[in-house]
């Protein structure tokens, strides 16, 4: 008798939360992955560019689903970019004739971005479906910490320090997603996203304030799990 009645039971409680998945609205995702800069952002320019490389970064979003295929989309992120330390020293030095050489240490340009918009899922071959995306929303943007240590021909400081400044400022992209359920709550989800904004950083040099105009502008690329509830 114990036996079909835990055997109803399990059989209930799993056509519940198949129930429950199916008419949910609400889904959550959580993807790490790669963060590659391009465009001035990774460029290797004084004058504009970061000096940037591939770095780390690690998506979460929610949508909701508003009308058929349509979501409503909350997109939030973390990014992580290495500066490439032996192009900028020889930029540097290239650009000073009285520097011999230049020995650089520097923390990771870090990006937080915050954006909402609209998805459009469809379906595609066998369970696999896809989703695009349009984003709008703000970067908080933060250089790196910089210590430098040249070597001058004739005399010149032992090194110097850049300090590192924030920003905040509108963002604005678009992702592509394919997804590909395990089962009726939890998905394998694949995404991209291609962010972009424009920061104004500001130093205090010689008792003045120097704003550094730059253009921010990465693809991320992660790997995660899709959740439905």
């Amino acid at each position: 008798m114990k036996k079909p009645v835990f055997t109803l039971i399990i059989v209930l409680l799993f056509s519940s939360s198949n129930m429950l998945a199916q008419q949910s609205k609400l889904s959550l995702s959580i993807r790490p992955g790669l963060s590659i800069p391009f465009g001035d952002y990774a460029s290797r320019d004084l004058e504009n560019g970061c000096f940037t490389t591939t770095g780390i970064g690690l998506v979460a979003e929610a949508d909701y689903q508003v009308y058929g295929n349509f979501y409503a989309s909350f997109h939030g992120g973390a990014q992580f970019h290495p500066v490439d330390v032996a192009s900028l020293g020889l930029a540097k030095v290239l650009e000073d004739p009285f520097m011999s050489d230049l020995y650089i240490r520097s923390e990771s340009y870090r990006i937080i971005h915050l954006s909402a918009g609209i998805a459009y899922t469809t379906a595609l071959i066998n369970k696999l479906q896809a989703s695009g995306k349009v984003l709008a929303g703000m970067f908080i943007s933060q250089t790196p910490y910089q210590i430098y240590r040249p070597q001058y021909f004739l005399m010149g400081p032992d090194y110097f320090v850049i300090t590192s400044a924030r920003d905040r400022s509108f963002a604005y992209g678009g992702g592509f997603d394919l997804i590909y359920p395990i089962n009726d709550c939890i998905s394998l989800q694949f995404g991209s996203e291609a962010l972009l904004s424009e920061a104004a950083f500001g130093f205090i040099s010689a008792g003045s304030v120097r704003t550094d105009w730059r253009k921010i502008s990465f693809i991320n690329i992660n790997l995660g799990f899709h959740m439905r509830f």
